[in-house]
């Protein structure tokens, strides 16, 4: 008697399981790989002869062993990503790594937020040292030219502004612009601006002041009033929270 009751619990057991593996495959077969447009921004997307590597990437790869779908990564130039999943190029299609903007909140809906970096600026100028610049004190003034580093939203804020800048896409390039005199100041990410310069003598290194902006934060964007993006953003918020 107890045996088959036994028997009789363990087969229950088997069915639950087997179930809930149905289930579960069952939703993963339902959710199309997620197209994620990204764009090369060191240090946190990199690209060279070994693949894609920085600090977004090995998130990407965090928050994939936490879905139901897989995740499929296209380098793209970052003002044709944005394009493309505004326009729904490809689906579904999310762009990756995202900062939720004002500018942006018109076209795109916003995942979970994961801290990024730090915007800063940076310069040479003994005028500016006197006090704490910041952009609203600096848009006052008309003639200076301003050096960006790959910074998509960086660059929307001085365009809103109407501050004249340059987009540079190397961060040695835009060390020696200041040290030369080519531009007046520098707005970037500090960790961006401060990847890759160990080729630079110590002492131009110490020259450059640099005085912190805004704290930035990112995740995936969507086009907004895409009924197929909630079920993804769903899995993506939940994965995003457990990230450390």
């Amino acid at each position: 008697m107890l045996r088959n009751i036994f028997n009789i619990w363990m087969l229950s057991l088997i069915v639950v399981f087997v179930m809930s593996s149905s289930q579960c495959f069952a939703q993963q077969s339902n959710l199309p790989a997620l197209k994620i447009a990204t764009f090369v921004a060191p240090p946190w997307v990199e690209q060279n002869k070994q693949g894609l590597s920085g600090i977004s990437i090995e998130q990407l790869n965090q928050i994939q062993t936490r879905l139901p779908f897989k995740l499929e990564i296209q380098v793209l130039p970052a003002p044709r990503a944005f394009s493309l999943a505004e326009k729904e190029q490809l689906k579904p299609v999310a762009v990756y790594p995202c900062s939720a903007t004002s500018q942006r909140a018109p076209y795109f809906a916003f995942s979970e937020q994961i801290k990024g970096g730090t915007s800063a600026i940076f310069t040479l100028d003994e005028a500016l040292h006197a006090e704490k610049p910041n952009l609203d004190a600096l848009e006052k003034q008309q003639n200076l030219v301003i050096g960006t580093l790959r910074g998509h939203a960086l660059e929307n804020e001085l365009k809103q502004r109407k501050m004249k800048y340059v987009s540079v896409l190397y961060p040695v390039r835009l060390y020696k612009m200041l040290l030369l005199g080519r531009i007046d100041l520098a707005y970037s990410y500090k960790e961006s601006f401060a990847n890759n310069i160990a080729e630079l003598p110590a002492e131009d290194v110490l020259k450059i002041k640099s005085y912190d902006i805004n704290s930035m934060s990112y995740g995936f964007c969507f086009a907004k009033n895409n009924s197929v993006s909630v079920e993804y953003l769903k899995h993506l918020n939940s994965a995003i929270k457990l990230i450390p």
